[in-house]
């Protein structure tokens, strides 16, 4: 693992925890050596707060980081109080690429590269493994490809599991194995449409893999709501116009003056998707903002959004497609930084919006994949804008009232 400087961001681990990890009652002394740790730790951040401040500004692009902390300690030992065979458990963090927080994960000690032999097979899986550990650019645009093929496998080999269902479903999948390549199974996941074939799914996977590692080269979007799903609607715009330009689809897919919003558009499916944006941003916004940890989004919002898709599709609702379209929106929308959200009601008014947008698109880019992000994403923007606009105007207001 590359591990960079602690943080301020600190986890206390309990003598019931420790029980729960295997070891052994913690002695009465571990209590005074984690004061200790926790005055050691805040005077090394504040000697390392510019190294750090350096390294996270000369780090590769496109590589997820990972900062160990110290073990609990027994006063009297220099093994951890926490055991689980002979294996040492850290809390550890990773850098989370969708909107570039740290997260907290328990972990083992480093792997002893060293045991491994001096065998060329050796030397090879250790270049394959800090690869891996590091989120190499490579290992990136595997998973990509890799979660567009899974994806499409599910959409495709198995009845009654919509594109959403299959999208959430590979999220969770890589995210609860590879929680720092969450990122890249989410972009390819959420890529796959219903216009591609297995041929032209290769072509998509290769165009997300080389928008993903640009994206983050520059900083795209981070933080801001629907990343994930704009970076595969971007992949898609690209491999629709190389589809439609070779005649293998119809340039109307884009838009047809004939098919607009009166056609598309009936009341209750258009209620049921603005309440499942609701709902979901409401239950997501809940769930961030009285997490007593730091959370993946990506991972703990995307199951929140496969449980409500699920349970409405169980029933056999006759609008079950529009509420998975919804709740879709509303997760997105959830994803993005918490410090964007001050507030539920962010969450919500968010979500709200994002499914009028959605509406809004609903006659456009017929069976283009990551609708859902640009939607999350104008309603996350245009919640801002009414927030600003209405601060200034009572400003204003302040200001004149104070002046008579």
């Amino acid at each position: 693992m590359v591990f960079s400087p602690t943080s301020t961001l600190e986890l206390d681990v309990t003598c019931d925890t420790t029980e729960h990890l295997g070891g052994g009652v913690v002695p009465e002394t571990t209590n005074n050596v984690n004061e200790q740790r926790d005055e050691e730790m805040a005077v090394g951040d504040k000697k390392n707060g510019d190294e750090e401040a350096k390294s996270r500004k000369s780090r590769s692009w496109g590589q997820a980081h990972y900062r160990q902390r110290s073990p609990v300690t027994d006063a009297s030992s220099s093994q951890p109080a926490y055991r689980r065979s002979t294996a040492e458990f850290f809390v550890n963090e990773y850098l989370e690429l969708h909107n570039e927080e740290w997260i907290p994960i328990i972990g083992e000690q480093d792997i002893n590269e060293e045991a491994l032999g001096d065998g060329q097979i050796a030397r090879l899986m250790v270049v394959i493994g800090r690869a891996y550990r590091e989120a190499h650019p490579v290992v990136q645009s595997v998973v990509v490809i890799g979660s567009c093929f899974f994806t499409y496998g599910i959409m495709h080999a198995l009845d009654g599991f919509t594109s959403n269902i299959a999208v959430f479903l590979v999220i969770l999948m890589v995210g609860t194995s590879s929680p720092h390549l969450t990122l890249p199974a989410a972009v390819g996941a959420i890529a796959v449409n219903d216009n591609t074939t297995l041929a032209w799914l290769t072509l998509l996977g290769v165009i997300a893999a080389a928008v993903l590692p640009i994206a983050e080269r520059h900083k795209f979007l981070v933080g801001y709501s629907g990343r994930g799903g704009i970076l595969a609607f971007i992949s898609n715009i690209i491999t629709m116009i190389i589809m439609m330009a070779s005649g293998s689809i119809s340039w109307n897919l884009y838009g047809d003056r004939g098919h607009l919003w009166k056609e598309v558009l009936t009341w209750e499916p258009s209620i049921v998707l603005v309440l499942g944006s609701v709902v979901t941003s409401g239950i997501c916004g809940v769930y961030r903002i009285h997490s007593p940890v730091p959370m993946n989004p990506l991972v703990s919002l995307s199951a929140v959004a496969l449980f409500l898709i699920l349970l409405i599709t169980a029933t056999k609702y006759q609008y079950a497609g529009e509420w998975s379209l919804g709740v879709g929106t509303g997760s997105f929308v959830s994803m993005g930084s918490k410090e964007n959200f001050p507030s539920l009601r962010a969450f919500v008014l968010s979500g709200f919006l994002g499914g009028l947008y959605k509406l809004f698109w609903s006659p456009f880019f017929t069976g283009f994949s990551g609708t859902e992000g640009i939607s999350a994403l104008c309603g996350y923007v245009t919640y801002h804008w009414i927030v600003i606009f209405v601060n200034q105007l009572t400003s204003q207001t302040s200001n004149i009232r104070n002046r008579g």
